[in-house]
């Protein structure tokens, strides 16, 4: 998410008009990296787990977030 939500703009590409308000968003795309990568990585908010045994919307902190990212950009760059 690189910004606010704007709660005053609408977009006509849903079928639906459930959803009308818009945020930025800057993909990223990243292929073919497998979970053994991030086993080492364990949240204390899920028993000490591992990342990837973890639900979607599970909260991460920040500085495990960037774990993953690091992982992550040193596996596709390199």
């Amino acid at each position: 998410m690189m910004g606010p939500v704007d709660f005053q703009r609408s977009v006509d590409y849903w079928q639906q008009d459930e959803w009308n308000d818009q945020f930025p968003v800057k993909w990223h795309i990243i292929k073919d990296v497998y979970n053994s990568q991030f086993r080492h990585i364990t949240l204390e908010n899920n028993d000490n787990k591992p990342v990837t045994n973890n639900r979607d919307t599970q909260e991460v902190s920040l500085s495990l977030s960037r774990g993953l990212i690091k992982v992550t950009a040193f596996l596709v760059y390199y």
